[in-house]
């Protein structure tokens, strides 16, 4: 296996914390990065109206869309693509009940326990529903209700899972953090961030929109979006580790690789050892090695918007369909999910 070395700067964060000059021997990854080839589109007739994220139910064969000003979640068949099923009810987010959606930014699936959790963004929730049935199963939150204790939200915008630590992560944006629970009893389990006090600091973020782990790494890797940055916590001691990006400085500024603009959403791609951050700002999807955080493909025009199949208009979500060798890239402004097939390069 072919290794390379990695140097970290000494640098120093808001509040005195330091991170010291190291040097690590990681693996470099794959000798051959993945290709992406573009192969379908949902979307076209197909209810869409400014989706925002998706998540991929492998022991169901589902695509699961968060549909935000559809307020629902729709649900497809990974194989046809067709449109199968519906969480909530389309085009109505009242009245305040279980059936409902009002604004829905998020979704995932626990598949330990055969659970769909879905961000029901404009009820400052997140509703749990039977991943077979679609019945719904409980609540994390008040409905309604704003607050900075454990037991509110204000404005979440994603839920990602812990596998192995059978853990939720809720992405708390407005309150400035990010929220741990325990997927089986759903109760409170630590924080991410400090509550309400935005900044720059390694314990600190602003409106995050995303959490997702790195089982390659152990760690939780936070899209900071108004950081302009990707931070990286172990996910064990909870502790920030290293960050990707610089923070306050937007790709747009930079114009590189080593920055992004509003990094809106992160998924791990468990066949092809990779992680995809979704850059919004930019208008792209950054693709890295998941063992070194090694960048290596962009997908998309960087700064460019577009509606043809080669460009996005302000992405905010993708997700992997290993069962299929595909992804799905979830491209907000053109109302639709690009699918993209995956495969070594030859």
């Amino acid at each position: 296996m072919a290794f390379e070395k990695r140097f970290v700067r000494a640098a120093t964060w808001a509040c005195g914390l330091t991170v010291m000059a190291i040097s690590v021997t990681v693996p470099a990854g794959p000798a051959k990065a993945q290709a992406y080839t573009y192969s379908a589109t949902i979307g076209a007739g197909a209810l869409l109206s400014d989706p925002v994220a998706s998540a991929v139910d492998i022991a169901q064969g589902r695509l699961l869309v968060a549909d935000r000003n559809n307020d629902a979640v729709l649900v497809y068949d990974t194989t046809t693509l067709a449109h199968i099923a519906t969480i909530g009810v389309v085009g109505v987010a009242v009245p305040l009940d279980n059936i409902h959606l009002n604004q829905p930014s998020g979704v995932c699936v626990d598949a330990a326990n055969d659970h769909i959790l879905v961000v029901d963004g404009g009820n400052e929730r997140v509703q749990i529903y039977d991943a077979k049935s679609l019945a719904y199963v409980a609540t994390i939150g008040e409905p309604n209700v704003v607050g900075i204790d454990n037991a509110h939200f204000n404005r979440p915008a994603s839920v990602k899972i812990n596998p192995v630590a059978g853990q939720i992560y809720v992405a708390d944006s407005f309150n400035e953090r990010i929220q741990i629970f325990d997927a089986k009893s759903f109760r409170y389990v630590a924080t991410l961030g400090t509550t309400r006090v935005p900044g720059t600091d390694a314990n600190q973020l602003i409106q995050p929109s995303d959490a997702e782990y790195n089982p390659l790494t152990n760690q939780i890797m936070i899209a900071d979006r108004l950081n302009e940055r990707v931070m990286l916590y172990d996910a064990t001691t909870l502790k920030p580790l290293s960050q990707l990006g610089e923070t306050g400085i937007p790709a747009y500024e930079a114009g590189d690789n080593a920055h992004f603009y509003a990094p809106t959403a992160i998924a791990f791609d468990a066949a092809n050892k990779v992680v995809l951050i979704v850059d919004s700002g930019n208008h792209r999807v950054q693709i890295y090695h998941a063992q070194n955080y090694k960048f290596f493909r962009t997908l998309g025009k960087a700064g460019e918007d577009g509606t043809d199949n080669k460009h996005f208009a302000t992405p905010k979500g993708v997700s992997a369909d290993p069962a299929h060798s595909r992804i799905f890239v979830v491209d907000s402004g053109n109302s639709r999910v690009q699918v993209y097939t995956t495969k070594p390069a030859r």
